[in-house]
């Protein structure tokens, strides 16, 4: 059995921003690192270095695998 333990309500860009990896697979990755270095006010250097390594690589990978 599974049990929902926390919601949490966002916005539509701030959604995208934590799916790095689909914003990337989708073509909206830019969009979604400017939105999260806009609402974090983090420089981009800072975002880059706070990101798991290959974070929008997953997203591909996951994309390409058969289902």
């Amino acid at each position: 059995m599974q049990a929902l333990r926390r919601l949490v309500c966002v916005c539509g860009d701030c959604h995208l921003a934590t799916h790095m990896g689909f914003a990337e697979a989708s073509g909206r990755g830019g969009e979604a690192f400017a939105h999260l270095c806009e609402v974090t006010g983090l420089s981009e250097a800072d975002a880059r270095l706070r990101s798991p390594p290959g974070a929008g690589e997953r997203g591909r990978e996951a994309r390409r695998r058969p289902g």
